[in-house]
C-alpha cells in the first residue's frame, strides 16, 4: 500500500481524451521553450457550473453561467447534441480548473479520460498497476491537492509562482515558497499531448 501511494504520488494523472475535439494551445505556455501545439476540430458550446475556486481558475465571465477563458472568450467545457462533453485545456490553469470541477461534480470518468495524461496511464501500466488508481489517489488526497491548487488560483499566471519547462512539452508549476509552508504537495506537472494540456504529476 505504501509502495502504491509512492508510485501514485510520483506519477499521478492521465487522459485517454475520448473526445479530443477543440483544445488549441496558444499563448501562456507558448513562451516556454519545448512546447509544441496542434489544432483540433471545433465542438458545440456547453454550460458548466462550479465552485468559486473553479471560477477563479477559469477566469470566468458572467455570461449565463458559462465558464469561459477571459483571454479568448471561449468556454472551457463543450457539449455536443448527444451530451458528450469535451474539456478545453490549453494551459495548466485550464487543467486545474477541470481537476477541481470534476472532483466537485463527481465526474470520475471525465477526470480519467480528459484530465489525466496518457503518459501517466502508460507509466501505471508499465509498472503492472491499474491506471484507475491515479483517480483513486486524487480523490483520497484531494484535501491536500486542493490546498496546493489554492496557492495557484490563476494557474501559470499566478504572481510569484515558479513555472519551468522540464522536458519536451512538459512543465512544472511550483507553489510560491511563502505560501507553501505546511503543504504536503508543492508541485504540479503538466504535459502537452496532441495539442491538449493534461495533468502529469502532483508531488
Amino acid at each position: 500500500m505504501r509502495q502504491l501511494t509512492l508510485i501514485a504520488t510520483t506519477l499521478l494523472l492521465t487522459s485517454c481524451a475520448r473526445q479530443e475535439t477543440t483544445v488549441v494551445v496558444r499563448g501562456g505556455l507558448a513562451t516556454i521553450p519545448g512546447a509544441q501545439f496542434d489544432l483540433g476540430p471545433n465542438a458545440r458550446v456547453g454550460r458548466a457550473r462550479g465552485s468559486s475556486l473553479e471560477q477563479t481558475l477559469a477566469m470566468s465571465a458572467p455570461l449565463a453561467g458559462d465558464k469561459v477563458d477571459a483571454s479568448s472568450g471561449e468556454p472551457l467545457r463543450l457539449e455536443d447534441e448527444d451530451g458528450n462533453i469535451t474539456l478545453v485545456s490549453r494551459s495548466p490553469r485550464h487543467v486545474l480548473f477541470h481537476l477541481i470541477r470534476t472532483l466537485d461534480s463527481g465526474e470520475d470518468q471525465l477526470l480519467y479520460d480528459q484530465v489525466l495524461s496518457d503518459a501517466t496511464k502508460n507509466e501505471y501500466a508499465n509498472r503492472g498497476l491499474d491506471a484507475w488508481g491515479a483517480v483513486e489517489f486524487i480523490k483520497s488526497n484531494q484535501k491536500n491537492i486542493r490546498a496546493l491548487v489554492q496557492t495557484m488560483p490563476l494557474g501559470e499566471q499566478t504572481p510569484g509562482l515558479m513555472t519551468q519547462s522540464i522536458g519536451p512539452n512538459k512543465f512544472r508549476l511550483t507553489a510560491n515558497p511563502s505560501m507553501a509552508s505546511g503543504l504536503r504537495y508543492k508541485n504540479a506537472e503538466f504535459i502537452i499531448e496532441r495539442g491538449v494540456c493534461k495533468l502529469l504529476v502532483i508531488r
